[in-house]
């Protein structure tokens, strides 16, 4: 239920009001004492029932009460002693006020309500039908008027002008969409870098109070620096990836392409994981032949870096990634097999979404920033290139992307 207002000056039937509106859903009515705070009260708030209770001290209540449904969408009733009902009952009725003569029983009073609140949704209900059909109306009128000046001016035929302005709607709504879309992803990236980027801050400052209260014993010392470093280092990729993303983000203009071989770049990029791969005791393994092609060498780095980096992160001791590099019919194809812990069908048309983690316990603990294959797929739109995933859990994943040789 909506609020109730109630315009009464006396102490009694103010009780009484109250409690029969409490009955039906309206816990805490507003009451006020005179039509002139009614009226205030009115531009200041919505209500959806509003009960008058005549005389009142300032004014008699049915001019409030034409007030009211002139300038509210509340539901309207006037109590009023018999004579003076009989009196106002035709202006009342014709006004769209619910009048309710004094005295009267407990049923017909919540009857009564019964009937202001439906009458105020029918009205309301009508009201935003009457809104949507102006609306139809005008766009009608602006179709004409675009439709008139097509022919007139450009010398169309009517069917031609027709379906021009349809594909232009069209083109319109899909460009709405896009925009609504857009922005409702930039809300939750936002949402979502801020997060990421409180939790290490929050465990640096932890250890830094720590460690400048005195508190923490020497032989911490050691180990909370060490944290921190942790931390600071996590951040700091988690802001080159953000910054890596922002740039895919907006469309690759500033990027040249350029000969290059795909084989050499992936060469440096495992050159580059050998440690991470050592401390993880996972295998690396770069196989293939020289792939000349047309690319954006960071990019291109990126792609591998990324793949192979998440293939360590979430692979087993004594595990293995496998990398190939062939040229195949006017194509360069890269493929990056692990024998990690896979991932689960429901989840595999996700993990390009941005911050998105299967495991989200063992991302943290890898230190992963939930960006790697999200940036993996910007880059090879960029790119012009198809990425494809198979996975079963506990076998392994191999990401294949196929890129055009020009």
């Amino acid at each position: 239920m909506g609020r109730a207002l109630i315009v009464s000056a006396g102490a009694s039937s103010n009780e009484y009001i109250s409690a029969r509106l409490a009955e039906l859903g309206y816990p805490r009515p507003l009451i006020v004492p005179s039509g002139a705070e009614a009226r205030r009260r009115m531009l200041e708030s919505d209500f959806e029932l509003i009960v008058v209770n005549a005389p009142l001290p300032d004014e008699f209540g049915h001019e409030l009460c034409a007030a009211a449904v002139e300038k509210t969408d509340a539901g309207v009733m006037l109590l009023a002693k018999a004579a003076a009902a009989d009196q106002l009952l035709g202006s009342m009725s014709d006004e769209g006020v619910l009048l309710l003569s004094k005295p009267f029983s407990n049923t017909l009073f919540l009857q009564a309500i019964h009937m202001a609140a439906a009458s105020n949704h029918r009205l309301l209900r009508l009201r935003q039908e009457n809104a949507r059909m102006q609306e139809k109306i005008a766009q009608v009128r602006l179709v004409s008027r675009a439709k008139c000046c097509l022919i007139e001016r450009e010398g169309m035929t009517e069917a031609d002008a027709h379906r021009l302005i349809e594909k232009r709607a069209m083109d319109t709504r899909r460009d709405r969409a896009e925009i609504e879309r857009a922005s409702l992803i930039r809300q939750e990236f936002t949402a979502n870098v801020s997060h990421e980027l409180k939790t290490p801050l929050h465990a640096i400052s932890g250890y830094a109070e720590l460690l400048e209260s005195g508190l923490a014993r020497p032989e911490d010392v050691k180990p909370f620096a060490g944290k921190i470093r942790t931390e600071s280092g996590r951040m700091t990729k988690l802001v080159e990836d953000i910054i890596d993303l922002t740039r895919l983000d907006a469309g690759g203009e500033d990027y040249v392409f350029e000969s290059c071989d795909l084989l050499r770049i992936a060469e440096n990029a495992v050159d580059s994981l050998e440690t991470e791969a050592s401390g993880a005791d996972v295998t690396l393994s770069l196989k293939g032949v020289s792939a000349p092609m047309q690319g954006v060498p960071q990019l291109l780095h990126s792609i591998v870096y990324n793949l192979c980096d998440n293939a360590i992160k979430y692979n087993r001791p004594g595990g293995r990634v496998d990398i190939t590099v062939t040229p195949d019919a006017g194509a360069v194809v890269l493929t990056v097999s692990d024998t990690g812990v896979g991932i689960p069908k429901d989840s595999q048309s996700r993990i390009f979404e941005r911050f998105y983690r299967v495991d989200k316990s063992r991302s943290k603990a890898v230190g992963g920033t939930g960006l790697g294959l999200s940036i993996v797929k910007h880059a090879a739109l960029i790119q012009k290139a198809d990425v494809r995933v198979e996975s079963e859990p506990g076998e392994g994943s191999t990401f294949t992307v196929t890129f055009p040789e020009k």
